[in-house]
């Protein structure tokens, strides 16, 4: 009789806990496919957290996944010796319910390889030829792990105990995690530049453009230096000397490289000292742009933003092309662990977008002697006199039409009082306080152009055809304009009122009167070209 006698060796132990911080990263603002919230380790290599809620959709990553818990690396894991399906057994200290849904799998849709069981206590692994930390070994988070990680306050600890058991050997491993703080990203309005068609200056639309964007000089151009996204951080400063983050740009808005070849370069900085350019379709030091986004609120009482600079050349190439410009994605950018293959990356859209205004022909009407108490935008324009001089009130403007043909046809409307008296339309001044039922006709008129010509005018809006550029030149001043192929044309207008008419010596009654009338109203003028 023969007898075969197999040894089986079979062996337990435990590799060395790890402590390993982390931050949460929240977006108010997750549109276009943006993630909503992430969680990242800082420390380099493995053990490593990291990931979002959402597949990152926006990434251009090969390996894209959402969050992910790597307990340890290959060689201490074993995994890459297991011929079958693996069994991990894991408890959470303060958490209860599923920590884990799957795996991680390059080539498996939403980045996920599912269970062939899974408990709150463990979950077994389809056995993947592959094996390491790339495929078995990273666990995907649950929702509710995710989100329980996400929400615990700055300082709070949380211990996960794994255990998985091969064919011959069975190892342990127990990370805490601790987290140092939370991140929020939360898109400022959007910016709406326009060019004065005069000047060529660049200036900005709304009251919120204005408080986000302030005149800045960077490598000795003049330009804009706009925030667009507002980044907040609560807790302690993390320590980000491992460099286990990196911020890569993709999804670059190609208006923004348009004109690199005219060094209009458009720029981006969360600190103002580190800089890096999306005109040339680079995002710069990775690792080093990644520590500066949080960084920057850390060190700065928990604030910071994201600035953008744009070129004043930029702006007015784009608004001369002569079309609206879509920049409501200016870029996209994802944060993801630079030591691992995992695309557990957090992509964001910041901003609201950028609207640059075309240039388009234009004409204007500015006052000579702005009235800043009549408008404190300074367009009005006002004047005095007494019933009964010879010298007439006059209130005097300047046209301005800037375009890269004359004008064709200009017309003026005077729209104010009026009321008819014995057939005839006449401005009405109204008597001022307890006077107010005191109305007074007065004649009114235009001097249009630089030789003066007269139009008679009764404050009732009627449209007043006057010399234009193209038929009458010699009624307009021309000259060089800011905007390159633009012509400046400038002519005065004057807006009169006859004092020595006898019909203002009546109110429209017929009666007669004594004190202080006045009139207000609107000056509108219209061009046509070609």
């Amino acid at each position: 009789m023969k007898r075969a006698i197999g040894l089986l060796a079979f062996s337990t132990f435990a590799v060395g806990a790890v402590d390993l911080p982390y931050i949460a990263v929240h977006s108010n603002d997750a549109r276009g496919g943006g993630n909503s919230i992430a969680v990242y380790s800082l420390n380099a290599g493995t053990p490593l957290l990291a990931g979002p809620a959402e597949y990152p959709v926006l990434s251009d990553n090969p390996a894209r996944t959402v969050a992910t818990y790597v307990p340890a690396s290959v060689t201490e894991a074993g995994i890459a010796s297991y011929d079958e399906d693996a069994r991990w057994k894991y408890q959470i200290e303060g958490f209860s319910g599923t920590g884990f849904k799957g795996s991680f799998c390059v080539s498996c849709p939403g980045g996920i390889t599912p269970p062939v069981a899974v408990s709150d206590t463990a979950i077994t692994l389809k056995y993947n030829v592959l094996g390491g930390i790339y495929s078995s070994n990273g666990l995907i988070l649950s929702d509710t792990f995710l989100h329980y990680l996400a929400t615990l306050p700055p300082g709070a600890k949380t211990t996960i105990n794994t255990s998985v058991k091969g064919r011959y050997e069975e190892k342990s491993q127990s990370n805490t995690l601790l987290k140092r703080g939370d991140m929020t990203l939360h898109n400022a309005s959007r910016l709406e530049f326009v060019i004065d068609p005069i000047s060529g200056e660049v200036s900005l639309h709304t009251a919120n453009s204005r408080n986000q964007c302030t005149p800045y000089t960077r490598l000795v151009m003049p330009g804009m230096l706009c925030s667009i996204l507002n980044i907040s951080y609560q807790g302690s400063m993390p320590d980000l000397s491992a460099g286990p983050l990196k911020l890569t740009a993709s999804g670059i808005n190609p208006l923004l490289t348009k004109f690199n070849n005219r060094g209009l370069s458009i720029d981006y900085t969360f600190d103002e000292q580190l800089w890096s350019s999306l005109s040339n379709a680079t995002s710069g030091s990775a690792k080093q742009l990644a520590n500066s986004l949080i960084a920057a609120a850390a060190k700065n009482g928990g604030n910071a933003t994201m600035k953008v600079f744009f070129p004043n050349d930029f702006i007015m190439a784009v608004a001369t092309q002569g079309q609206a410009s879509d920049l409501t994605d200016i870029v996209t950018l994802c944060l993801n662990p630079d030591y691992s293959r995992i695309g557990a990356d957090f992509c964001f859209k910041p901003g609201e977008g950028v609207s640059i205004r075309p240039i388009a022909p234009s004409i204007e009407i500015r006052p000579d002697n702005p009235d800043y108490k009549l408008d404190p935008n300074g367009f009005g324009g006002s004047g005095k006199g007494k019933i009964g001089d010879s010298k007439p009130v006059t209130i005097p403007f300047t046209l301005l039409t800037t375009a890269k043909e004359p004008a064709m046809a200009i017309s003026v409307s005077v729209t104010g009082s009026s009321q008819a008296l014995r057939g005839q339309d006449y401005c009405l001044f109204r008597g001022v306080g307890a006077a107010s039922n005191v109305t007074v006709p007065v004649p009114g008129f235009l001097l249009a152009g630089l030789g003066q010509q007269r139009y008679p005018q009764s404050c009732n809006g009627q449209k007043i055809a006057i010399p234009d550029p193209s038929h009458s030149p010699t009624s307009w001043e021309q000259q060089p304009s800011g905007i390159n192929g633009y012509t400046l044309w400038r002519a005065p207008l004057i807006l009169g009122f006859t004092m020595n008419d006898p019909v203002s010596t009546k109110t429209f009654s017929g009666d007669s009167w004594d004190g202080v009338v006045d009139a207000e109203g609107t000056i509108e003028v219209k061009a046509t070209w070609k």
